[in-house]
């Protein structure tokens, strides 16, 4: 089940996706990171022939970057919509872009990598992103946050407090602020 989203991250799966939970996406939930690969729009399952992607479990992650373009639209993929039903009015088809997300994992015995699916949009809004790349380093840096993965919703809602702040110091706050 999918649901709530923040720029290129949703809540399923029991975790976090980053990217398109549809497609290829990153699930990051207490036990680690782990790339999901996808087809035909489905999940991924090996009996369907399809690779089952990968995991690296929490203690061996060095590092957690995501390069996903950034947008100073606050809703980019409503934008894009209202563009696709103002031409459709007219006759024109246009087929709006969407925004791929990768996600890089470094750990000690080197760098896995994933190419997610994204969402629709010019990119994604700025203030989001930024939070969420706060909150990927605090994952990393500071163990006892992963037990918040628990409750992907409350993280989320963390991110968009954090996410009207402009201050380094008080987004890690806002991030780290109980639920």
């Amino acid at each position: 089940m999918t649901g709530h989203r923040v720029a290129y991250v949703c809540v399923a799966d029991g975790g976090l996706a980053l990217g398109n939970p549809a497609g290829t996406h990153v699930l990051l939930d207490v036990d680690g990171v782990h790339e999901r690969p996808a087809g035909a729009g489905r999940p991924a399952s090996p009996r369907d022939g399809q690779r089952e992607g990968w995991s690296v479990p929490w203690s061996e992650v060095v590092r957690l970057d995501v390069e996903a373009t950034r947008t100073r639209l606050r809703h980019p993929g409503f934008c894009a919509g209202a563009i696709t039903a103002a031409l459709a009015t007219v006759g024109l088809e246009w087929e709006p872009r969407t925004c791929p997300v990768t996600v890089r994992v470094g750990t000690s015995r080197g760098e896995r990598s994933a190419d997610c699916s994204g969402y629709e949009g010019r990119g994604y809004f700025v203030d989001r992103a930024t939070a969420l790349e706060q909150l990927f380093g605090l994952l990393v840096s500071h163990p006892a946050q992963r037990d918040s993965l628990a409750d992907p919703l409350a993280v989320l809602t963390r991110v968009v407090t954090a996410s009207s702040l402009r201050d380094p110091d008080a987004i890690r706050t806002a991030l780290t602020a109980s639920s």
